[in-house]
């Protein structure tokens, strides 16, 4: 993760654009499952679950980091965080 999520406004806006291409990448798998069923069909329908999945986790992934980067950029005491940051 290289970009700094100094603010609110940055963290929204990577998580946005994270989610952004994962969507589009989707879509476009999603187009190329043929309406006629089959072995074809059941493949890319495979594919496709499989990459949703690998989407949903790399996007938790990064947010997760994402945030973590957030409250550290914030430099707080650790008096001023809830105990599953402290932990962390």
């Amino acid at each position: 993760m290289s970009k700094d999520n100094k603010t609110i406004e940055i963290f929204q806006k990577n998580l946005d654009e994270d989610m952004a291409w994962r969507i589009k990448e989707l879509s476009i798998l999603k187009t190329k499952i043929p309406r006629q069923k089959g072995t074809e069909q059941d493949v890319l329908i495979r594919a496709r679950i499989t990459t949703l999945y690998a989407h949903w986790e790399g996007f938790i992934k990064y947010a997760a980091e994402c945030y973590l980067q957030f409250v550290s950029l914030r430099k707080l005491n650790y008096h001023e965080l809830d105990y599953c940051f402290v932990a962390f």
